[in-house]
């Protein structure tokens, strides 16, 4: 009886170790220009993560014991820290907060490199790089919006269509590292929508005063989450089995690439202020260089074996 009962333990533990790998993922796809498919690389979860969304029908059972802590922990980040990044972090702190999460990215982009197999220069591990990290640069120009606003918004037939589409465009993004799903809502002039929704619903389950249009809302906009999330995994999943070097090279271009968007997003300024941002930058990429680090994958790898 006690081999199982330690298998059962392990198991548990993977859970909350999942649970915790999924918060700051979710608190990623909250905040404009920070990609929640760069934080999944930097904890190492990438390829299962996008591997378990597309075989959720062949495996479903491992699938799902994998998905359900990493989704609960991604609803615990957004969630628990809408209202924190909302109205405090990003109202109070807004550069010092996201020049944290620029740290994050600048620290993770060792691993990335790491997992993805490149060994040497080719055509094919330099010009989708080039090409995804130009795209990025570029992306804040091309494409511009003030994010829209919740206030007085009515839910009707054409609004419910764009936010059906805006949740299938924001889950694809999500999932690609280095593009911000925030951002593309941003863009598409919906994000204040979905986060006022988000934190009117909030309020309304603590009050006990509901809301049927911040129901109808995220209801739609989950949809087409789910929508979004089965089909663009499963394009990725085929990329990073038959083309994982050239894959990775643009996701490595889109991560490096990201942190333009991330920079401008930051309102950086040389002063006070300032100062204490390059000190959060110096405190988020010593954090993703330690959860990078060869020390714990090895760590880790060993704890999954066991």
């Amino acid at each position: 009886m006690e081999p199982v009962k330690k298998k059962d333990n392990k198991w548990f533990i993977k859970a909350i170790v999942n649970v915790l790998f999924g918060i700051p993922i979710g608190i990623a796809n909250i905040i404009p220009g920070v990609s929640g498919g760069t934080f999944g690389v930097m904890l190492g979860i990438y390829d299962k993560l996008i591997s378990s969304i597309s075989n959720i029908r062949k495996d479903f059972k491992n699938s799902i014991k994998f998905l359900i802590p990493v989704v609960i922990g991604m609803g615990i980040g957004i969630v628990g820290f809408n209202w924190i990044l909302g109205d405090v972090l990003l109202k109070h702190f807004p550069m010092q907060t996201i020049t944290l999460f620029m740290g994050l990215v600048v620290g993770s982009i060792p691993l990335v490199f790491r997992h993805s197999g490149i060994k040497k220069a080719t055509p094919g591990s330099i010009i989708p790089g080039v090409v995804t990290l130009v795209f990025m640069v570029a992306l804040p120009f091309i494409m511009q919006g003030d994010g829209g606003s919740y206030d007085g918004f009515t839910l009707g037939v054409g609004n419910g269509v764009m936010i059906f589409l805006c949740g299938i465009i924001a889950s694809v993004t999500m999932i690609l590292p280095g593009i911000s799903g925030s951002m593309m809502l941003m863009v598409m002039g919906y994000y204040f929508v979905i986060t006022g929704a988000l934190g009117s619903l909030t309020s309304g389950v603590f009050s006990g005063n509901l809301n049927l249009n911040d129901i109808l809302v995220l209801g739609i906009f989950v949809v087409g989450v789910l929508v979004g999330l089965l089909g663009g995994a499963k394009v990725i999943d085929i990329c990073l089995k038959r083309f994982r070097i050239p894959t990775y090279s643009a996701i490595i271009g889109l991560v490096v690439g990201s942190l333009y968007q991330i920079y401008l997003e930051s309102g950086f300024t040389l002063d006070l202020n300032g100062l204490f941002a390059v000190l959060t930058f110096i405190a988020g990429a010593l954090i993703a260089l330690f959860f990078g680090s060869k020390w714990l994958e090895a760590k880790m790898e060993k704890f999954k074996k066991d």
